[in-house]
């Protein structure tokens, strides 16, 4: 583990309990937005380890509106970029999608690959995609991962290697978005895919004909998996596709 992974850990481990104090008495106080932000400014810098003047600008105005806070950084090129959006909410407010589309907007407005929605307490991540394969592609938010600063029913080493994830060393390796594309790779959407591929329907065909001495067709198998093996939620929209595809 690199010497700046170690040391960003350590900080963040310490950081932990006295800013869960903070977000507990906030909570108690119902603390206004405008508070929160503060709270959520000593997280980015004094935990995350961004730094206040060189990387934070508050109120930054984009196409449609300010974003609370954007984390900017530069780039391999000298370049000044913005790293992430952060939007904010009043703490012990319940973050809902209008949060997530608002932000959403902000950094497909700039060209952001990363959004951040806060409550201070609770921290959802979410990548920018678009859609390359449509004329006109429509940018879609997809989440990445959440993480709670006082939840004591997850351990403080766990918590502490997710947020390390939003930390500017975590960003000199871009191993936000390396996390990110190990999700991806193991996302429901995805191993559907390649659970309904031909490849494995083959070798799970070969097996049952290879135990019982009974030959089905890949649909059929296919079928099968789709109707009572895939749960509800994370069954393809498009599972007349996969069946006429492989019935041809």
């Amino acid at each position: 583990m690199p010497v700046y992974k170690d040391k960003a850990l350590e900080r963040i481990r310490e950081k932990l309990r006295p800013t869960a104090s903070v977000i507990n008495k906030a909570l108690k106080s119902n603390t206004k937005e405008a508070d929160t932000r503060t709270i959520v400014l000593d997280i980015l810098t004094e935990m995350l380890g961004w730094d206040k003047f060189e990387n934070i600008t508050a109120e930054y105005a984009i196409k449609g509106g300010y974003a609370d806070y954007a984390i900017v950084k530069t780039d391999e090129k000298g370049r000044r970029v913005i790293y992430a959006i952060v939007e904010i909410k009043q703490i012990g407010m319940k973050l809902n999608e209008g949060h997530i589309r608002q932000a959403k907007n902000y950094a497909v407005n700039e060209g952001v690959k990363w959004v951040i929605v806060t409550n201070a307490n609770d921290w959802m991540v979410f990548r920018i995609e678009f859609n390359k394969r449509k004329q006109q592609p429509t940018p879609e938010a997809y989440p990445v991962f959440s993480v709670t600063i006082n939840d004591t029913d997850i351990r403080p080493g766990e918590r502490a290697e997710e947020i390390y994830l939003l930390s500017e060393e975590a960003s000199r390796k871009n191993e936000l978005e390396e996390w990110y594309q190990k999700w991806l790779a193991i996302s429901p959407d995805n191993l559907v895919k390649k659970i309904l591929s031909g490849e494995v329907l083959d070798r799970i065909r070969l097996a049952i004909k290879h135990e019982i001495n009974v030959n089905f067709s890949n649909e059929e198998i296919a079928t099968q998996i789709i109707e009572n093996v895939i749960r509800e939620d994370t069954k393809p929209q498009n599972s007349a596709y996969y069946l006429k595809k492989l019935a041809k």
